[in-house]
């Protein structure tokens, strides 16, 4: 089997270091980068960085993880740290990309505590065409402005217009929030914080629910309120995304991959993917082509 090229990690595309901003915030327009890379951003990943890409004309190509979507005029894509992905712009393409450090999500979260939920999962989002004018596209271009000045109160101005932002956005994509249970969205933030750090060895919702100083009970309520689904779902897909990660794109074997991610039976871990994914790992890997 040919050795596939490793994913690299970026703190930007096409940039090995880190950029430079006391902000923890960079902001450019779609065009700025891509144009750079023939409009094609190969599939790479980002390590303590979220990003927001908002299409406001033309037409584009997001590859997340192992699969593809089309993206048309009022497409909005959130992408989680760490997550693939790719895009492919058409000629007519225009709008802006925003991405943000942890440190800076982990701030906004503080008053707004529904961004960690937010951010956890990979998101597309079409924005309707009465909305688009009046609404998001005036708030991407005053962000993008003011990232370009150095003003008086810049980072102050900056926070505020993108909490503005996400306060909007929440409202659009996940309508049925609402900010009645803050402690909850912390512990639900807390928990997928814990989930990245011990996905090799994830242990047991008690544990994690120990860790966090809740009952098992309530971990699964604070999950089934923020993404409607169960604490050991999250768990176990965390751990069936780093399976396909290593399968498309490590010549690890299948016996190497399930000792990584905390099987000491390999059987056990094949038929643990199948269960959660319908195919074999054998079978995945050969049909995304890396066999």
């Amino acid at each position: 089997m040919t050795k596939p090229k490793p994913i690299p990690v970026f703190k930007l595309y096409g940039e090995q270091a880190a950029w430079l901003t006391p902000d923890l915030l960079h902001c450019e327009a779609i065009a700025d980068r891509s144009r750079l890379h023939d409009w094609v951003i190969k599939p790479h990943r980002h390590r303590g960085l979220y990003q927001l890409l908002y299409l406001n004309a033309g037409n584009a190509v997001v590859q997340q993880e192992t699969r593809q979507y089309q993206l048309e005029a009022g497409s909005l894509v959130i992408v989680p740290e760490m997550s693939i992905h790719g895009f492919a712009f058409g000629p007519e393409a225009s709008g802006y990309v925003l991405t943000l450090a942890h440190p800076l999500v982990h701030k906004l979260a503080q008053s707004l505590p529904e961004l960690h939920a937010f951010f956890s999962e990979f998101v597309r989002h079409r924005v309707s065409v009465s909305q688009r004018r009046s609404d998001i596209e005036r708030l991407f271009e005053i962000i993008n402005q003011e990232y370009q000045r150095d003003g008086l109160g810049r980072q102050v101005l900056l926070e505020s217009l993108l909490s503005s932002l996400f306060v909007w956005l929440l409202r659009q994509v996940r309508p049925n929030d609402t900010h009645d249970a803050p402690a909850a969205q912390d512990h639900f933030g807390h928990f997928t914080d814990l989930i990245e750090a011990h996905f090799k060895d994830p242990g047991g919702v008690a544990g994690y629910a120990r860790d966090l100083g809740i009952t098992a009970n309530h971990l699964n309520a604070v999950c089934r309120q923020a993404v409607d689904k169960s604490a050991l779902t999250l768990i176990h897909e965390r751990q069936i995304l780093e399976a396909k990660r290593r399968l498309v794109y490590s010549a690890l074997t299948i016996s190497q991959i399930a000792d990584e991610l905390g099987f000491s039976d390999p059987a056990y871990f094949s038929r643990f993917f199948k269960r959660l994914t319908g195919t074999t790992p054998k079978d995945f890997r050969t049909q995304a082509g890396t066999a």
